[in-house]
């Protein structure tokens, strides 16, 4: 079976980041600050070892283990995520979700690694 993976972020509104929210901007004019807000990243579908190597970015060197599921942002490798993800079909994509994960990192929202397979 192959293994796909996406991200999943979830954290406190703030206007400065509504760019990288799942939503056009004006879907959040009237969301209060603070308000949990949730983002799906990635979409991993290229196949066991472009999720291997995802997961491997994150930090995570079993991406079967559940324990290591939740993601630290510290121990993620900004530079091997662009190396890995931007050759695949959905690069573009993936790059956009990368700039956004930074954002998403670097105010304290908590991240999930979701493998499927």
């Amino acid at each position: 079976m192959v293994m796909c993976a996406e991200l999943i972020v979830i954290g406190p509104f703030k206007q400065e980041l509504t760019q990288h929210y799942e939503y056009p901007p004006d879907r959040y004019a009237g969301t209060k600050a603070g308000t949990p807000v949730v983002r799906r990243l990635f979409g991993i579908v290229e196949g066991t070892r472009a999720g291997v190597a995802f997961a491997a970015a994150l930090g995570i060197r079993d991406p079967w283990d559940f324990n290591q599921h939740k993601v630290t942002a510290s121990e993620i490798d900004f530079a091997a995520l662009r190396a890995e993800l931007a050759p695949l079909e959905d690069g573009e994509q993936h790059l956009r979700d990368i700039d956004a994960l930074q954002a998403f990192a670097a105010e304290g929202y908590d991240i999930y690694f979701l493998p499927n397979g």
